[in-house]
């Protein structure tokens, strides 16, 4: 039987999966220009500053042709270019479309296209991230909770939230699974998670559930 989720703050342990839709929700997805403009990023007139304690490079590269958003061509027909969004911690790029490029002061190649009737809109495609000075190994003994997978995520930067739907978690104690719970929502404030990020290195390598971005 899976426990249930008391509220409250916790220290939670996230699998590259669990991690890597953190990342897309928390600083991917919101760097994507036509968001930028309309005031529904939070990093909007962020750029040139830090927004993360931790010293993370994060890079969009649609060109890693082993990973599900790779892609040639936009569709808009501009050569895929890797593209770095985050360098130290520092917010350094976005995302566009010849519609938002100019306007947000960065190339366009990232127009992507829902469906084949709908507009070429900024996307992310491969999000990459490497931290220099990762710990050696995942702090497990200080965790109270391992986040598994994550079955949906958004950022609502009127709230200043980042929220996830958490499918599979695990209670910790002194670094072991104790029980498996019910799904539940993982709230986090933004800047309590933007300045309490920990890396840890492992061998680099595709998070094990490629996930489908929506827009609005």
């Amino acid at each position: 039987r899976l426990g249930a989720v008391s509220a409250g703050p916790v220290r939670a342990l996230f699998s590259p999966q669990g991690a890597a839709t953190l990342l897309h929700e928390l600083v991917g997805h919101p760097l994507e220009g036509d968001l930028l403009l309309a005031g529904a990023s939070p990093w909007r007139g962020r750029q040139g500053e830090p927004i993360l304690s931790l010293p993370l490079d994060l890079q969009d590269d649609p060109t890693r042709t082993d990973l599900p958003g790779a892609f040639v061509t936009d569709d808009e027909g501009h050569q895929a270019a890797a593209r770095y969004l985050v360098e130290r911690g520092v917010l350094t790029g976005a995302l566009a479309a010849t519609t938002v490029a100019e306007a947000i002061g960065v190339a366009p190649g990232n127009a992507r296209r829902a469906t084949l009737h709908t507009v070429p809109r900024p996307r992310v495609s491969n999000l990459v991230a490497r931290c220099p000075g990762a710990l050696a190994e995942p702090p497990r003994g200080d965790a109270e909770v391992e986040i598994e997978a994550i079955s949906s995520g958004t950022l609502d930067p009127r709230a200043d939230l980042v929220v996830l739907q958490v499918r599979v978690a695990h209670t910790l104690r002194h670094g072991r699974r104790v029980r498996g719970l019910a799904p539940f929502t993982l709230l986090g404030r933004l800047p309590i998670v933007a300045r309490g990020l920990l890396a840890a290195a492992e061998p680099g390598g595709p998070s094990a559930e490629p996930g489908w971005c929506g827009k609005e």
